[in-house]
């Protein structure tokens, strides 16, 4: 399992979130019927945000495509809880995607949604 590269920023807290998912999460059923599948372990969504120049951005992209299977692979990530920090594992939510916008002419702003899961 990978982690959070360390060349790259940590998330930002504007913009950040968490959604508690409770102990069952939506997963594919037989034939691409939805079903929800209990998990002993309750999952949490976070909303999060990151800002990259364009260097720091070619090693997101890459790490994301690469190492996490475009996004399909759990990492581990250093992330803020209430009044703690704590390493958890993450997979980018969904079908693994993020959106990136060119703010400035070096900055990108990029956020995303994480399942996350206790390490």
């Amino acid at each position: 399992m990978g982690s959070w590269p360390v060349t790259l920023p940590a998330l930002l807290a504007p913009g950040y979130h968490i959604t508690p998912q409770g102990a069952s999460v939506a997963d594919a059923g037989p034939a691409g019927t939805a079903g929800r599948e209990r998990t002993a372990s309750p999952v949490d969504i976070v909303a999060a945000r990151a800002i990259f120049d364009h260097d720091e951005m070619a090693t997101f992209e890459g790490w994301h495509l690469h190492l996490l299977a475009a996004g399909a692979n759990w990492f581990t990530i250093g992330l803020q809880f209430g009044s703690s920090f704590a390493d958890v594992q993450a997979r980018f939510a969904g079908e693994g995607t993020f959106d990136a916008r060119l703010v400035s002419p070096n900055v990108w702003e990029v956020s995303f949604e994480l399942e996350v899961r206790p390490a």
